[in-house]
C-alpha cells in the first residue's frame, strides 16, 4: 500500500508524534512558535514477505499466527530540519552485517550513504524527540506512523520513497531514492528480531557522473521483550525542506487490541497472496477457469483461511470494495458476507467474466454495508472502519442509508452503480450542510469528476454559479 501519511489510534507512536509537536515550541513560554516544518509528499509503503533481509522472499507456506503470537511493530518516520549533533552510535560500528553495491559493482569498498547515519537504543520512546531537539535538529514533524504484526519467519518492510522517480545511470530503469527499515523475526519464535537499514541514493563518482548505490546495515537490538530503537539518517527528499530523516522502531509483544488484530489480518492476507503467486491468474472466461472461481467461492465456507481466500478472489477479479471489507471485517460480518456471495455465485451458475465476478462480489458487499449503515442509523453499534470503507467507495451517499437504499434498487451492473453514485454525490453539492458538500466534492474530485471552479465552502451564489456553468458545459 502506498500513501502520503497514515494516522493511527492511541498508541505510544501517537504520543511520540504529539511530543514532536510540543517540542517545536519554546519550552514553557507561551506562543511564539516557529512555523511547522512542511511535510514532503514522500510516499510510504508497508509490506511483508516470508524470509529475512539477507535471504529475500522465500518459498513455502504462508506463516499464520494469532495476534498474541505475533510481535507488534510500530515505525515512525520524522522529518528534521537539520542533522542533529547528537552522540548516537555510528551505524557502521553497530552493524553485524554491511553491504554496499552499485554502479555495476557487486561490492563496494566503503560506506557512502550510511557514513553519517547513527543508531540509538532507547529506554523510553519519548526520549527520542527530546534528544533530537537537544542536538539542535531544528523543526521536526511526523511524516508517517506505520504498524505491523510480525509472526515468526516473516520480515516487515517499511519504506519512505522519494515521489520523484530517477533513472539508474547504469541500466536506465526508473527507480526511487529511498530510506527503508526491515524488521525480521527468525523462525524460532523465542529468538529476538533483527533490524536492517537500507538506503538507496545517487552518489557522485570520481569521473563526475552519478551512480545509483544501495547500502544495507543489519543490527541485533537488545534481547528484551520490548525494544525502542532510533535511527538518524541524513537524507533529503526532493521536495522537502528537511535535511534528515529520523526513524523510531518500537517492537513489543502482541496484544488483543483492535489495531494489532487488524494488522495481523493484513499480514495474513498479504502472505497468502504471496503464497499463491505461482498460481495462474484467474481467467473466468473459460469453463475450466469458471470452475476455479466456483471452487474458490466454495472454499470460503471453512472459517480457517476464509479471509485470505476472499481477499485473493476479490483482488483477482477487481472487486476492490469486497477486498477492503475482507481485510477489515470481524469474523461475524465476514461470515455474513460469505453467505451473500455464495447466494450470488451458486455452483450451477453460468460462467462469468472476471469483471462480472468482481461486480457480484462488490454488489454483495455493498448490500451488506448498506444494511450495517441502516443499523447504525438506528443506534446499533457498527464497526466504524466498515462505515469508513463505505464512505470511501460511495462518497456522501454512504452516510445516508435511505439514499443508499434508493441507489441500490434494481442495480444490474457496475456502470449503473457508478452513474447513480455520480448523480447523487453531485446533488449533495447543493446540500445545506457544509460537511455533506465537502465530502461529496472530495469523492468527486478523487475521481476527476468535480465541477470545475466549484468550492464547497463558497457562498451559496458562487456555488450555484459554478454548478450552472459546469452543467452548461456538459
Amino acid at each position: 500500500m502506498i500513501f502520503a501519511y497514515r494516522r493511527v489510534g492511541r498508541c505510544v507512536c501517537s504520543v511520540v508524534a504529539l511530543a514532536v509537536s510540543a517540542l517545536i515550541g519554546n519550552g514553557c513560554q507561551p506562543p511564539r512558535q516557529p512555523a511547522p516544518l512542511p511535510v514532503s509528499t514522500t510516499l510510504f509503503t508497508q509490506n511483508y514477505f516470508p524470509g529475512s533481509v539477507l535471504s529475500g522472499p522465500t518459498a513455502g507456506p504462508a506463516a499464520v499466527a494469532a495476534p498474541l503470537d505475533s510481535l507488534s511493530v510500530h515505525v515512525t518516520f520524522l522529518a528534521l530540519e537539520k542533522v542533529p549533533a547528537t552522540s548516537y552510535t555510528p551505524v557502521g560500528s553497530r552493524a553485524v552485517f554491511f553491504s554496499s553495491t552499485g554502479g555495476g559493482n557487486a561490492v563496494l569498498p566503503a560506506a557512502e550513504l550510511t557514513r553519517s547515519a547513527a543508531i540509538v537504543d532507547l529506554k523510553d520512546p519519548l526520549d527520542f524527540p527530546v534528544t533530537l531537539r537537544a542536538g539542535n535538529a531544528g523543526r521536526m514533524t511526523t511524516m508517517a506512523v506505520l504498524n505491523a504484526a510480525l509472526p515468526a519467519g516473516v520480515t516487515a518492510e517499511f519504506s519512505a520513497l522519494d515521489p520523484e522517480q530517477v533513472r539508474d545511470p547504469l541500466t536506465g530503469e526508473p527507480t526511487r531514492r529511498s530510506v527503508q527499515v526491515f524488521v525480521t523475526r527468525p523462525t524460532d519464535p523465542v529468538a529476538p528480531p533483527q533490524l536492517a537499514l537500507v538506503l538507496k541514493n545517487l552518489v557522485p563518482r570520481r569521473d563526475g557522473q552519478l551512480s545509483l548505490q544501495t547500502e544495507t546495515a543489519l543490527f541485533n537490538p537488545p534481547k528484551t521483550d520490548r525494544t525502542n530503537t532510533g535511527l538518524v539518517v541524513p537524507f533529503h527528499f526532493d521536495d522537502a525542506l528537511s535535511r534528515c530523516v529520523a526513524v523510531l522502531i518500537q517492537i513489543s509483544p502482541g496484544t488483543a487490541d483492535a489495531e494489532h488484530i487488524a494488522a495481523t489480518a493484513r499480514c495474513g492476507v498479504q502472505l497468502s497472496k504471496l503464497a499463491v503467486t505461482s498460481r495462474s491468474a484467474i481467467s473466468t472466461g473459460e469453463a475450466s477457469a469458471w470452475a476455479t472461481v466456483v471452487a474458490a467461492v466454495q472454499s470460503l465456507k471453512p472459517e480457517k483461511g476464509r479471509r485470505a481466500e476472499l481477499a485473493f478472489l476479490a483482488d483477482q477479479t477487481g472487486a476492490s470494495l469486497c477486498e477492503d471489507v475482507a481485510m477489515e471485517a470481524d469474523d461475524v460480518t465476514l461470515a455474513t458476507l460469505v453467505k451473500n456471495i455464495e447466494a450470488k455465485v451458486p455452483p450451477d451458475a453460468p460462467p462469468q467474466t472476471d469483471p462480472n465476478v468482481g461486480w457480484l462480489l462488490d454488489h454483495a458487499t455493498l448490500e451488506l454495508l448498506a444494511k450495517l449503515a441502516e443499523d447504525a442509523d438506528k443506534g446499533t453499534r457498527v464497526p466504524t472502519e466498515l462505515l469508513a470503507i463505505l464512505s470511501t467507495h460511495t462518497g456522501e451517499v454512504g452516510r445516508h442509508p435511505s439514499t443508499l437504499a434508493e441507489v441500490l434498487k434494481g442495480l444490474s451492473s457496475r456502470q449503473e452503480l457508478d452513474n447513480r453514485l455520480l448523480a447523487e454525490n453531485t446533488i449533495f453539492l447543493e446540500d445545506n450542510s457544509p460537511g455533506s458538500r465537502v465530502r461529496a466534492y472530495d469523492w468527486l474530485k478523487a475521481r476527476h469528476l468535480a465541477p470545475q471552479g466549484y468550492d464547497p465552502l463558497a457562498p451559496g451564489k458562487a456555488r450555484r454559479e459554478a454548478l450552472e456553468k459546469a452543467a452548461g458545459s456538459n
